[in-house]
């Protein structure tokens, strides 16, 4: 019988790494281990990526929906970005760099209503649903 989704997750807070803990001139927090690769923790399997189908919408509560495709998506303007990550799991990864469609890029095209008090994110499984309280993004 394969571990419950969340059955690594656990392990890993459980772990006792063997990597010394190490300050990094006071970047890595207390009981952090520094890694130099992301660990995989994936619900589930990992889904098929078809640029011909897949889409990005954002509705709801906005003054101007949007419906992306691939092409699209990749077309908009980009930022990039560095930071330390630092897992609930215990581990960081110092100086990881991501790029992305900036949030100020939504806002200004979507353009939520006022009364928008949720952000809710369906992601690539059936059932997959993420929601976040938004306070002052807008």
């Amino acid at each position: 019988m394969p571990d419950h989704p969340f059955a690594k997750v656990l392990r890993l807070k459980r772990a006792n790494p063997t990597r010394k803990f190490d300050l990094q001139g006071g970047r890595l927090p207390p009981g952090q281990y520094l890694t130099e690769k992301f660990p995989v923790l994936h619900y589930g399997s990992v889904p098929r990526f078809d640029p011909k189908t897949w889409d990005l919408k954002i509705w709801g509560l906005v003054e101007n929906p949007i419906r992306l495709t691939w092409d699209e998506f990749l077309k908009l303007p980009t930022k990039r970005t560095v930071t330390d990550i630092h897992c609930v799991t215990r581990w960081s990864k110092l100086d990881t760099a991501w790029e992305g469609v900036p949030w100020s890029w939504v806002m200004e095209n979507a353009r939520p209503k006022p009364e928008a008090k949720f952000i809710m994110a369906r992601c690539e499984k059936v059932g997959t649903l993420f929601a976040w309280q938004v306070q002052c993004l807008w």
